[in-house]
């Protein structure tokens, strides 16, 4: 299992998944939930600080997902919190989030995809999209019958070539499903 106080970017980032899920002027966040996370938008604001003192131009400042989190049993999160309409089509800001935030990870905690595949997941909540219900609704059904996830967004080519799973959850399902049974574990 990895241990974040092992690698001083993650260690020197710690914050709540409230405080993680704070999107640029909002104030409110997406979740109430006070759980330890690494705030990841700020590993990247570092990691891009020790590159430059380094000596290395860097032209581009990569993106970042939101937070990173590490599961009592081993499995970790990056979790992108995007708060008002995601809308099918337009989301490669996220998709550019996913994969900067993938390799910043695999470098720093000096890991290859092969192990990511296996331990890291990626998970995007949202509030609203522009997909008509009927369809979601449809989709998720036809998910569930297959025993597979319903993935929005077209995020579904990320998984299981760089990611363990790829979740695209609404903030309920994300405290339903993700908050609720982490605190009880």
């Amino acid at each position: 299992m990895l241990n974040v106080e092992e690698y001083a970017l993650l260690r020197e980032a710690p914050s709540t998944l409230k405080e993680t899920s704070r999107s640029g002027n909002l104030k409110a966040p997406m979740t109430e939930s006070i759980m330890p996370v690494v705030d990841f938008d700020l590993v990247k604001d570092n990691y891009v600080k020790e590159l430059s003192a380094n000596g290395l131009s860097i032209s581009e400042t990569p993106t970042s997902s939101d937070a990173f989190y590490i599961h009592c049993n081993g499995e970790m999160y990056l979790i992108e919190f995007k708060s008002g309409v995601m809308e099918e089509g337009k989301n490669h800001n996220v998709r550019r989030k996913m994969l900067d935030s993938l390799l910043l990870l695999t470098d720093i905690i000096d890991k290859k995809i092969s192990h990511t595949r296996k331990e890291l997941n990626y998970i995007l909540v949202y509030d609203k999209n522009t997909q008509k219900d009927s369809f979601a609704e449809i989709a998720k059904s036809v998910s569930r019958d297959g025993n597979k996830e319903f993935v929005r967004f077209g995020l579904q080519r990320f998984e299981t070539i760089y990611f363990k799973k790829v979740f695209t959850v609404t903030r309920e399902r994300f405290e339903k499903q993700f908050v609720n049974a982490w605190t009880a574990s």
